[in-house]
């Protein structure tokens, strides 16, 4: 069994409970918060926290796909440092 397996098939009680150990949230707020991020319990302990959850970007298909993306982070970067001068 892996870890996302094991995650899905925890209670929403037994979610709570760990959720309030690590917080200062009530049991309606982790109630509310475990709606808002589909039971996903480590989210808003690292919320808490003030981690941020970062989004994956999609794998790159192609080294085509890669080279272009990084033009566009180097024009992108050339563009805001000539904005802020």
């Amino acid at each position: 069994m892996d870890t996302t397996t094991a995650i899905g098939e925890m209670s929403d009680t037994v979610k709570i409970g760990i959720i309030r150990g690590q917080t200062n949230y009530t049991e309606e707020e982790c109630i509310k918060l475990l709606v808002e991020h589909n039971g996903n319990y480590i989210n808003i302990i690292k919320l808490f926290m003030g981690i941020r959850i970062d989004k994956k970007e999609p794998p790159i298909k192609s080294v085509n796909q890669e080279i272009y993306k990084q033009f566009r982070r180097k024009l992108d970067i050339q563009q805001l440092n000539e904005l802020g001068k």
